[in-house]
Protein backbone atom coordinates (compact mmCIF):
# COMPACT_ATOMS: atom_id res chain seq x y z
CA UNK A 1 0.00 0.00 0.00
CA UNK A 2 1.19 3.32 -0.62
CA UNK A 3 0.06 6.24 1.00
CA UNK A 4 -2.10 9.06 -1.07
CA UNK A 5 -1.65 12.53 -0.98
CA UNK A 6 -3.61 15.76 -2.10
CA UNK A 7 -2.89 18.93 -3.46
CA UNK A 8 -4.55 21.92 -1.95
CA UNK A 9 -6.10 22.36 -5.28
CA UNK A 10 -8.13 18.62 -5.29
CA UNK A 11 -9.08 19.73 -1.10
CA UNK A 12 -10.35 22.78 -2.68
CA UNK A 13 -12.72 20.87 -5.66
CA UNK A 14 -13.90 18.25 -3.41
CA UNK A 15 -15.10 20.88 -0.75
CA UNK A 16 -16.77 22.81 -3.57
CA UNK A 17 -17.84 19.66 -5.04
CA UNK A 18 -19.71 18.55 -1.33
CA UNK A 19 -21.03 21.92 -0.39
CA UNK A 20 -22.92 22.06 -4.04
CA UNK A 21 -24.02 18.25 -3.87
CA UNK A 22 -25.38 19.38 -0.24
CA UNK A 23 -27.54 22.48 -1.73
CA UNK A 24 -29.19 19.87 -3.85
CA UNK A 25 -29.95 17.72 -1.12
CA UNK A 26 -29.32 17.29 2.41
CA UNK A 27 -26.75 14.63 3.31
CA UNK A 28 -25.92 14.27 -0.63
CA UNK A 29 -22.60 16.05 0.49
CA UNK A 30 -21.68 13.82 3.25
CA UNK A 31 -22.20 10.83 0.67
CA UNK A 32 -19.79 12.43 -1.78
CA UNK A 33 -16.95 12.85 0.62
CA UNK A 34 -17.74 9.03 1.77
CA UNK A 35 -17.22 7.80 -2.13
CA UNK A 36 -14.23 10.02 -2.17
CA UNK A 37 -12.82 8.25 0.63
CA UNK A 38 -13.59 4.57 -0.74
CA UNK A 39 -11.87 6.18 -3.95
CA UNK A 40 -8.98 7.45 -2.08
CA UNK A 41 -8.86 3.81 -0.65
CA UNK A 42 -8.50 1.87 -4.13
CA UNK A 43 -5.37 4.29 -5.10
CA UNK A 44 -3.88 2.96 -2.01
CA UNK A 45 -4.59 -0.21 -2.31
CA UNK A 46 -3.51 -0.66 -6.12
CA UNK A 47 -2.77 2.90 -7.20
CA UNK A 48 -1.73 1.20 -11.18
CA UNK A 49 -5.45 -0.46 -11.54
CA UNK A 50 -6.01 2.06 -13.72
CA UNK A 51 -4.59 3.43 -17.30
CA UNK A 52 -2.27 6.55 -17.69
CA UNK A 53 -5.45 9.21 -19.74
CA UNK A 54 -3.49 12.44 -19.88
CA UNK A 55 0.81 12.85 -19.16
CA UNK A 56 1.25 10.58 -16.16
CA UNK A 57 -2.30 10.93 -14.54
CA UNK A 58 -4.78 8.48 -14.22
CA UNK A 59 -8.65 8.91 -13.19
CA UNK A 60 -10.60 6.97 -10.75
CA UNK A 61 -14.12 7.85 -10.90
CA UNK A 62 -16.24 9.17 -7.92
CA UNK A 63 -19.04 5.95 -7.39
CA UNK A 64 -22.10 6.95 -7.73
CA UNK A 65 -21.20 10.17 -9.33
CA UNK A 66 -19.83 9.29 -12.16
CA UNK A 67 -19.27 12.69 -13.70
CA UNK A 68 -16.80 13.86 -10.89
CA UNK A 69 -12.97 11.26 -10.70
CA UNK A 70 -10.07 11.99 -8.54
CA UNK A 71 -6.84 12.67 -10.94
CA UNK A 72 -3.87 11.47 -9.40
CA UNK A 73 -0.34 10.33 -10.28
CA UNK A 74 1.66 7.74 -9.33
CA UNK A 75 5.23 8.47 -7.59
CA UNK A 76 7.74 6.14 -6.27
CA UNK A 77 6.76 6.33 -2.27
CA UNK A 78 3.44 7.74 -2.91
CA UNK A 79 0.38 8.77 -4.84
CA UNK A 80 -1.01 12.29 -5.69
CA UNK A 81 -4.23 13.29 -6.02
CA UNK A 82 -4.11 16.41 -8.35
CA UNK A 83 -7.74 17.38 -9.07
CA UNK A 84 -11.29 16.11 -8.43
CA UNK A 85 -13.24 17.57 -11.12
CA UNK A 86 -16.20 17.02 -12.91
CA UNK A 87 -14.84 15.56 -16.97
CA UNK A 88 -17.79 17.33 -18.50
CA UNK A 89 -17.37 20.96 -16.88
CA UNK A 90 -13.61 21.09 -16.51
CA UNK A 91 -11.35 18.88 -18.67
CA UNK A 92 -9.36 21.84 -20.04
CA UNK A 93 -8.59 22.17 -15.75
CA UNK A 94 -7.82 18.84 -15.43
CA UNK A 95 -5.06 19.09 -18.06
CA UNK A 96 -3.79 22.40 -17.51
CA UNK A 97 -3.23 20.81 -13.50
CA UNK A 98 -1.06 18.08 -15.49
CA UNK A 99 1.53 19.86 -17.54
CA UNK A 100 2.67 21.21 -14.24
CA UNK A 101 6.24 19.58 -12.74
CA UNK A 102 5.70 17.57 -9.17
CA UNK A 103 5.14 19.81 -6.92
CA UNK A 104 1.68 21.09 -8.57
CA UNK A 105 0.94 24.30 -7.33
CA UNK A 106 -1.19 25.11 -4.51
CA UNK A 107 -4.76 26.41 -5.59
CA UNK A 108 -6.58 29.30 -4.34
CA UNK A 109 -7.21 29.19 -0.86
CA UNK A 110 -11.08 28.62 -0.15
CA UNK A 111 -12.94 31.80 1.09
Amino acid sequence: MKPVQLTAAAKTDIKQAATWYEAKREGLGGEFIDRVIEAIGIIETNPEAFRIVHKGLRRVQINRFKDYALWYQVRPDDSIVVACLSGRMHPALVKERASGVIPFPKGPEPA
